[in-house]
């Protein structure tokens, strides 16, 4: 991948180049190149951001390739995942030179929403349970794996201000996986919101379980969200129709939200972030008529099938073939398919 070298000026530093503590070993190093106090960002790309990145799954991998003209800005604050994204975005085989960042991404090792500064992050038995936040140890869906804290460790942390100050443009897409931190990593946004265009965080449906201490629901996220003149690209149900037959499954959701103070840009290309999952379903068949509803949709309906290994597809007489997200559009399901997870009503519909 091509990458250029950048000539630095480097300032006296104002702390240490290492610290250590009682408990700890710190270092001050640099994490990328600044000019006039911005980032050297192309001046041709559109901005996206991934805040919370862990090593599945991640924008590098499901957005960029299908997006060149993006720049992604990522931002990891555990060090093995960070440094998994680092290597991979460079891959430039042994005893080479590495830059900070290459023509198309830019990855750096924080988190964002807390005041700036060191916070403790409790990292858990899997990294997509790990957090800032502390479990609901009352939480019925928290297991074992993710409620018992493997260490604690302090890591650095900006609020989402300086890190929109760094970058000083418009941003198209913000995506953020923070483990019951994403509203509070929009807060810290502050007036620099209005350079938000789009922003994806993930939700819990209300009548589940929350697994962190202070993680909002659903129905506060959409109020505190409206407030801060973001709405979700499609409306949100923040309890699904039929009630949940397993308590706690199918309950996290990803919502996408534009910005009205930017004029609430169009979701065009952007749905297949916005996953409602049981929540989107409207209505529901007899599973005797999946193949027909696969094949032949109802007009203006979208077919949603779930695969015993957890892969979606959805079919919809709207577009040609298939797709792995609905475009925005609420869902038929097949009755059989929520059986073990939803209390069905007497008629099929």
């Amino acid at each position: 991948m091509p990458t250029r070298s950048v000539n630095l000026h480097v300032d006296t530093p104002t702390a240490p180049a290492i610290v250590d503590t009682p408990t700890g070993l710190f270092a001050y190093l640099q994490l990328a190149a600044l000019h006039n106090g911005r980032l050297r960002l192309p001046s041709h790309a559109n901005i996206v951001i991934e805040i919370g990145v862990s090593d599945r799954e991640t924008m590098t991998e499901t957005w960029m390739p299908s997006h060149p003209n993006d720049f992604l800005v990522s931002c990891e604050p555990i060090l093995d995942k960070f440094a998994k994204n680092y290597a991979k975005a460079y891959a430039s085989g042994l005893d080479k030179w590495v830059p900070l960042q290459t023509n198309t991404s830019l990855i750096l090792p924080l988190a964002i929403g807390p005041p700036a500064g060191m916070a403790i992050f409790h990292l858990k038995g899997t990294a997509g349970c790990s957090s800032l936040k502390k479990a609901n140890y009352n939480a019925k869906r928290n297991s074992l794996y993710c409620s018992k804290t493997r260490e604690r460790r302090a890591v650095p942390t900006v609020p989402f201000t300086n890190l929109l100050q760094w970058i000083d443009r418009p941003v198209q897409l913000v995506k953020i996986d923070a483990q019951g931190m994403d509203l509070d990593i929009v807060r810290s946004a502050g007036a620099r919101r209005t350079l938000l265009r789009r922003v994806v965080v993930e939700v819990v449906s209300d009548d589940c379980d929350v697994l962190y201490e202070g993680q909002p629901p659903c129905s506060k996220i959409l109020r505190e969200m409206a407030a801060l003149q973001f709405e979700p690209a499609t409306p949100v149900r923040c309890t699904p129709i039929w009630p949940r037959r397993r308590h706690n499954a199918l309950c996290e959701m990803d919502v996408l939200f534009l910005n009205r103070a930017a004029g609430a840009p169009s979701a065009d290309g952007y749905h297949v972030l916005h996953k409602l999952y049981l929540n989107g379903c409207n209505e529901l068949f007899d599973p005797s008529r999946q193949s027909e509803l696969m094949k032949r949709p109802p007009t203006g309906k979208t077919v949603f099938q779930l695969h015993p290994n957890g892969n979606t597809r959805f079919v919809s007489s709207r577009w040609a073939g298939e797709s792995h997200h609905p475009f925005g559009t609420e869902y038929i399901c097949n009755r059989r398919m929520f059986n073990s997870v939803a209390q069905m009503p007497p008629a099929t519909k």
